[in-house]
């Protein structure tokens, strides 16, 4: 009856996994996962995104020298590229497992819970940033950023940043193929961009359903 029904969805709740909160997500510290992605596999995420502009799909913003693709509507990247799906989220897995890990991901991940929230391709252009030094990530749990472009041959500028205590932040160095997971709900920002192109796929991932 309806009491089994309550203690269903109360079950349910219990096994959600909490998010941190804004402090604890001040604690942690990105992860960098070296030479996750392989050319054929940047070139395919670049297809993909080429795709999904060819289709006329809304383009988040293109605020100046800053456009976003969402390559997870209708399915797409799910449809096209589910391995290369299962490779980041498996290695979002290993790494929130590890000894620098933050333990937030394995039980949702075990109970088939953990999902895509967005698969976003950004192309950042001179002038292009994630200024604001507060940004996070509402409600997702840990976020994926590969990096698609050659940090000082195809861009200058751009370094993502993780804000550390007031008024200091950290920059993170990562190369083409490389990966850094991070704590959704930790500080970051984007330096701007000074010369040539910036391109990163990012991926969201949260106890949620997944995107159509």
């Amino acid at each position: 009856g309806s009491g089994q029904l309550t203690a269903a969805v109360k079950d349910e709740q219990m096994q959600q996994q909490r998010l941190p909160s804004i402090g604890e997500g001040q604690q942690t510290r990105p992860i960098l996962v070296h030479s996750l992605l392989v050319e054929e596999e940047i070139q395919h995420i670049k297809s993909l995104s080429a795709e999904v502009s060819r289709r006329n799909q809304k383009i988040h913003c293109m605020r100046s020298g800053w456009s976003t693709r969402y390559l997870h509507v209708d399915g797409l990247f799910q449809r096209k590229a589910p391995a290369l799906l299962q490779k980041l989220i498996n290695a979002a897995v290993a790494a929130d497992a590890g000894p620098a890990g933050w333990k937030l991901l394995s039980q949702t991940h075990k109970r088939g819970r953990l999902n895509p929230r967005v698969i976003e391709h950004h192309s950042v252009t001179p002038g292009g940033a994630l200024s604001d030094k507060d940004h996070f990530d509402q409600g997702s749990l840990v976020t994926i950023d590969v990096m698609l472009s050659r940090p000082d041959e195809d861009f200058d500028g751009g370094r993502f940043c993780t804000s550390e205590g007031v008024a200091e932040h950290e920059a993170h160095h990562f190369s083409k193929g490389d990966a850094l997971i991070f704590v959704s709900h930790k500080y970051h920002f984007v330096q701007p961009v000074v010369r040539g192109k910036r391109e990163v796929l990012v991926i969201e991932l949260w106890e949620g359903r997944a995107p159509h």
